[in-house]
Formats: structure tokens, C-alpha cells, sequence
């Protein structure tokens, strides 16, 4: 069968068709990523953004879900160089990744919210960068089947940073961060 197109790179460890895909805790409780078509943790699909840290011969490698991947891109044909706005940790320190910009759990409780709370999903190790999204107020829409007033939206003042994490939208606390041009 002819070679087809596709619209992701594979990612690797390390810079060799011969390393390990990479894993992610939330697919598979396993450490090596699969080429199955619905693992979605080894897998950078096209029209994301990351940093590149660095390049080995035809190999380039990225900040992903908290750790260094590698994938094949022969003279940067799977990559578009860009400039913008990074966000990587302050204080060379590991911050937690939400998947949403939750308030705070005690202004979700006062408001009688349950079942939902700011969880971190993920950890951005010291060190890495991820392409900055955009900033915004933390929310959350408590949506009864009764009632549509503006006592339905929760608003706290904590500043969130949007990231393009892995495969997801990521969250960071604007205060963990500092936000780099690069």
C-alpha cells in the first residue's frame, strides 16, 4: 500500500525510531506509548503550538505534557517557525496544570458548588515552556435548570495562563509563571 498522509507526528523519547513512544498517565497506566490510533499520548497533531527545545540531525524536540519528546521532522518539514509569548515556571519550581480556571475550592464551597473543584491534572516541571494562550479570570458557570441569572457565574479574581499542555488545553496560576517573548 502507498505511504498516505497524516495530520501527526509520532513522539519519542529520544531522538531514534528506535526509542520508546511516549506514555501519558491518564491513557494507560503503562511508561511506553502504543501506535495505537486512539493513543492519543504520544501523538502532536497538526495545528498545535510548542516550544522547541532543541534538534538532533532530522529530530526536534518539544516541551510535551511535562516531559521531552522527540519527533522526526527532515529539514523542519513537519514545523512552522513562529515568535510569541512563552510560559514556563517561576522560581525553578514544578507548578500544577488545571484543566479548567476553576475559583478556588472555598469560593466554590461558599457558593454551594459540589462535585466540582480546581484539580491539577498535570505538573510543568521547572524548566520547560509552553506557548502562551492567553490570560483570563477565573469562573465557573453553576447552571441550574430553574434559574439564568448572574448569580449563576462564580468569579474569583485568580489569574489563570492558558497553555497547549499535551493533546489539551492546559491552566497554570498566572502567579506560578512568568510569561517570556521569545
Amino acid at each position: 500500500m502507498p505511504l498516505k498522509g497524516s495530520n501527526f507526528v509520532y513522539l519519542y523519547k529520544q531522538p531514534s525510531f528506535d526509542s520508546e513512544l511516549i506514555a501519558d498517565k491518564d491513557f494507560s497506566n503503562s511508561t511506553v506509548g502504543t501506535t495505537e490510533k486512539d493513543d492519543w499520548a504520544d501523538k502532536a497533531v497538526t495545528g498545535q503550538q510548542f516550544y522547541k527545545v532543541g534538534q538532533s540531525g532530522d529530530w526536534t524536540e518539544i516541551d510535551y505534557g511535562g516531559q521531552a519528546a522527540w519527533f522526526y521532522n527532515p529539514d523542519n518539514a513537519n514545523t512552522t517557525a513562529a515568535a510569541g509569548k512563552l510560559v514556563t515556571p517561576k522560581n525553578d519550581k514544578a507548578i500544577p496544570v488545571y484543566g479548567s480556571a476553576y475559583p478556588d475550592n472555598s469560593i466554590l464551597k461558599k457558593n454551594k458548588v459540589t462535585g466540582t473543584k480546581a484539580t491539577p491534572l498535570y505538573e510543568m516541571p521547572a524548566g520547560q515552556k509552553y506557548v502562551f494562550g492567553g490570560e483570563m479570570t477565573a469562573d465557573y458557570f453553576n447552571s441550574h435548570f430553574n434559574s439564568n441569572t448572574a448569580k449563576n457565574v462564580i468569579k474569583e479574581n485568580t489569574k489563570y495562563v492558558q497553555v497547549q499542555f499535551n493533546h489539551r488545553i492546559g491552566f497554570v496560576k498566572a502567579t506560578d509563571v512568568d510569561v517570556v517573548d521569545q
